[in-house]
């Protein structure tokens, strides 16, 4: 189990949101699907987040500064979820 999830994480950190959605996928198969559905849509948010930036830098509320924050809290709590769900498999794998 380890293998494919150290992967999906190095990968997420690295900013290779592809191909970590494509191993917590593989994971998703092996050892189910609602262990790693939150890590995919994390994924895909990611992923999506280039064109979604894009189009907000148009709207005149949003200024750069708070877009940034923004940002910023998101990868923390991503991160600090990436985290969590890492303990968690640990845990599976020690029982």
């Amino acid at each position: 189990m380890g293998t494919l999830i150290k992967l999906a994480v190095e990968n997420f950190k690295q900013g290779n949101y592809q191909q970590a959605k494509e191993y917590y996928q593989k994971a998703s198969v092996a050892y189910g699907e609602e262990l790693f559905k939150e890590n995919i849509i994390i994924c895909e948010r990611y992923l999506s987040l280039d064109t979604s930036c894009a189009i907000s830098t148009d709207q005149k509320s949003v200024t750069i500064s708070e877009k940034t924050q923004l940002i910023q809290t998101q990868a923390l709590l991503e991160y600090y979820y990436t985290q969590c769900q890492e303990l968690q498999h640990k845990l599976m794998d020690v029982k």
